[in-house]
Formats: structure tokens, C-alpha cells, sequence
């Protein structure tokens, strides 16, 4: 009981922090979207952010005016994007099929429709292959390995005990961590298309991976939060949070992860809002306001400036990261020996 009073008033002292950076900074409204908005995404240079919509679109922004550039019409709910290392390219994934875009330009590039739902979409670190997970809900799932340049397409596992719902590669492209509809975490050896391990079952659909920047821990989000130290293959830390949660993400320091899901106070759901945890031991740092039921994502700008979150209230909401979340200045980096 003592821990738990403990840990609610770090929070609350956190969630005061965190409140008088929004006054300073107030959130901006990216609005153009008809329905719920289910994922978002920064390009690698933090200009652009990527929108994917049940809407039927998905919509490419300038970061800074909070206008849209594109609209990127799709015959399905769109389900996912992702940007390519350099950004040069995006992609997206609807219900039934995954495509591949320029930036900004918004020129369709290729398509792959498999023969099952399609729902998670990521990129490889080198930036030549698609990783698109899917199958059939409550029967089995499939992730393929797409490579529009070569326009080849290999079919990495269809074997998993339910439906792809997300996926993340490691930071060296070795391995892929994809997260089921049962509750498991399978990693598999890009090379071999060989399933290396299983973790235990998380209880609720795995609607979100994430590994470190190192490579050391991978993030699951299911209904709770919890930190999978990779080498060892074990659970380090587990963070109770009795609410579906549908999305995670690392600040741009590494140091923190962003919760987004629906916020639970007495079995009742009361507002959505990203919550954020120290990855070294789970405590909690404070909370950034979603207006809205459910959150469904959350995503920091790679130059550590701007989160974004995003849900059933049609709007991209973009605020300031606050000060403690950023990663160093340019002025602080290590400057290259000549």
C-alpha cells in the first residue's frame, strides 16, 4: 500500500510538471480526418508526420504549419505507415493490402495484396525491405517480407497461433519481433525465416513492439506495459495498467516510453492520454492529455521537439515535448574528430 501511495504521488508530481509545459506551449489540432486515426509517425528529419485513418486515407503533414501535403486515398481503412530510413518513401498498410509511396511528392510506387487482413506495417533499418504482418483473426497469422525494388515478396512465417498485429526489427535488422492477437511475442531470424523464441503470453492482444535504440529491451504493449530484456529472454519490468493499450514509443533521449491506451479510474474508462515511464525501472514520469475516450498512438519526433498522439477523436494532436524528454542538443553532441 505504501508503494502504491508512493508511486501515485510521483506521478501526481510529474503530471504537475507536465501540465504547466502544455499552458506554455498549448497543443495544436492537426484536423482533416472523418474517422478515428489509428497510427502516426515522424519522418526521420522530424518534418514530416504520417497519419493512418480508418477514413479511408492517409495523410502526410508539415510538421511546423500542422497543414496537410497529401491525402493518399486507399480503398480500405488504412491501418498503419511507416517512413523509410531516409525518408524518402512511405508506406502504408489498409485491411487488405500494403503500398509504397514517395515523400512528398505522394506518388504511388507499388502495391502488395496478400491473401488474408493485413495489419502492421515496418520498415527494416537498411530501408530495402517491408515487414507486413496480418492472417486470419482467431486462426492464424502471416508476415511477408516485401521488397518493392527487386518486386519481390517472401513469406517469412505462416504459422503464428493468431493474427500479426504488430512488428518491430531489431536495431541491426537480425531480427523480427512480432506481436500476436493470443498475447505472444515471437522474434525471428530475418535470415532464416526461423522463429528463435517465444515469450510467455501477455493475457491480451500485443497491439504495439518496440525495441530500445540499443537493442536491449523490447517494449510490449498488451492491456499492461512490460520490458522484455532481450539477452536475457525475460521479463524486467512489469507495469500493471488494467486498460487496453494499443501503442508505444521511445522519447528521443531512449531513456523513456510513452504509453497510449484508455486511461481506467475505479473499472470505469474516463479519457484517453499517453503516460510515460523511465525504461530503466518503470517509474512513472508523468502523463501527456488526449482529449478523448482511447488513445491509439503516440510518437516522439526523432529531434526530440514534438510528441504526437492520436485516437478516436479524428484529430492529430501535437504538442511540445517537455524539456526532461528531449534528446541532447546539437550543441551538446560530440563533435567528429577531423
Amino acid at each position: 500500500m505504501a508503494n502504491l501511495s508512493r508511486q501515485i504521488a510521483i506521478l501526481i508530481i510529474a503530471a504537475s510538471s507536465l501540465s504547466r509545459v502544455a499552458e506554455a506551449n498549448p497543443p495544436r489540432a492537426f484536423v482533416g480526418h472523418t474517422n478515428w486515426v489509428f497510427r502516426v509517425e515522424f519522418s526521420p528529419n522530424s518534418k514530416y508526420l504520417a497519419s493512418a485513418s480508418f477514413d479511408k486515407t492517409a495523410k502526410l503533414w508539415d510538421v511546423q504549419t500542422g497543414k496537410a501535403l497529401l491525402s493518399l486515398e486507399h480503398a480500405h481503412r488504412v491501418r498503419g505507415v511507416a517512413f523509410s530510413p531516409d525518408g524518402k518513401f512511405l508506406a502504408t498498410c489498409t485491411d487488405f493490402s500494403a503500398h509504397l509511396w514517395s515523400v512528398p511528392e505522394g506518388k504511388e510506387l507499388g502495391q502488395f495484396t496478400p491473401s488474408v487482413r493485413v495489419g502492421a506495417i515496418s520498415y527494416t533499418p537498411d530501408g530495402k525491405t517491408i515487414a507486413i504482418g496480418g492472417g486470419v483473426l482467431y486462426e492464424s497469422g502471416s508476415v511477408w517480407l516485401w521488397q518493392p525494388n527487386e518486386n519481390k515478396v517472401h513469406l517469412v512465417v505462416d504459422t503464428l497461433d493468431r493474427v500479426a498485429l504488430s512488428l518491430d526489427f531489431s536495431p541491426d535488422g537480425e531480427s523480427l519481433a512480432v506481436g500476436d492477437g493470443e498475447g505472444f511475442v515471437s522474434i525471428w531470424n530475418v535470415a532464416n525465416r526461423k522463429r528463435t523464441f517465444t515469450t510467455k503470453r501477455f493475457g491480451y492482444s500485443v497491439n504495439d513492439v518496440q525495441y530500445s535504440a540499443d537493442g536491449n529491451t523490447l517494449v510490449i504493449c498488451a492491456a499492461d506495459l512490460h520490458f522484455w530484456d532481450v539477452s536475457q529472454k525475460k521479463l524486467r519490468v512489469d507495469i500493471d495498467r488494467n486498460a487496453p493499450g494499443f501503442g508505444v514509443a521511445f522519447s528521443a533521449d531512449g531513456q523513456h516510453v510513452a504509453w497510449a491506451g484508455t486511461h481506467v479510474l475505479f473499472g470505469a474508462a474516463k479519457s484517453g492520454r499517453a503516460e510515460v515511464f523511465d525504461l530503466k525501472n518503470g517509474t512513472p514520469q508523468g502523463f501527456i492529455p488526449y482529449t478523448g475516450l482511447t488513445l491509439y498512438d503516440v510518437t516522439f519526433s526523432p529531434d526530440g521537439q514534438f510528441v504526437a498522439l492520436t485516437g478516436v477523436n479524428k484529430n492529430v494532436i501535437v504538442s511540445q515535448v517537455p524539456e526532461k524528454f528531449r534528446g541532447p542538443k546539437e550543441s551538446d553532441k560530440p563533435k567528429a574528430v577531423e
